[in-house]
Formats: structure tokens, C-alpha cells, sequence
């Protein structure tokens, strides 16, 4: 192609980007980089706690602490046992493909 040509296509291109940016930011559609004091934040909602079975009260004695903790623990516990065997499921799936690929080639074939 002619280097006149090239310079033609990277200014037109150029235009066409400036030019698009100016009408988002004159229609405020776009980022608001002229006004920034009125520009809203979205508001971050707060992350709803995970209702557990035996939520225990908190009334300041030991005993209700203690409960409250060996509670918390057999939660995580089951939660970890979980995740365990997800991992164990998704391992030998893994370890099964693998293997099914090794037997798949064949060095003598080629």
C-alpha cells in the first residue's frame, strides 16, 4: 500500500475515535472525567451472613461461648469434608483422562 494511504487510515481512525469519545463524554453517557464531583458511586450491599442450624444467642457467659465455637467448628469441618471430596471426585476424573489419553497414542503408529 502507499504510505499516503496508510497515513489516511490511521488519521481516520483516529478521528473516528476522538470523535466518539466527545459526543460519550458531552452526552455523559460515557465516564464522567469533566464533572467528577457528580458522579455517583454505586452503593455496595452489604454480604448477607450464611444462616446456620444452631445459631445460639449470645447472652456473656463461657459456656454459650465455648457451644458457640465447637458449633462453628463442626460447621467448617462439614464444609471442609465437602470441598474434600469434590477435589477427591474431580482428581480422578482428571487422573482418569490423562490416562485415557496415554492409551490413545500410539508411538507405532506413526
Amino acid at each position: 500500500m502507499n504510505k499516503n494511504l496508510k497515513l489516511a487510515l490511521v488519521l481516520v481512525a483516529l478521528a473516528l475515535v476522538l470523535g466518539l469519545g466527545y459526543v460519550l463524554i458531552t452526552q455523559n453517557n460515557g465516564l464522567n472525567f469533566l464533572n467528577p464531583e457528580s458522579s455517583s458511586e454505586p452503593e455496595m450491599s452489604s454480604p448477607e451472613p450464611v444462616p446456620t442450624s444452631s445459631f445460639v444467642p449470645e447472652t456473656g457467659s463461657v459456656d454459650d461461648f465455648i457451644a458457640s465455637l465447637e458449633s462453628d467448628a463442626s460447621f467448617e469441618s462439614s464444609l471442609s469434608q465437602e470441598e474434600s471430596t469434590g477435589l477427591d471426585q474431580s482428581m480422578s476424573l482428571e487422573s482418569q483422562a490423562v490416562s485415557d489419553f496415554g492409551q490413545s497414542y500410539d508411538s507405532n503408529e506413526f
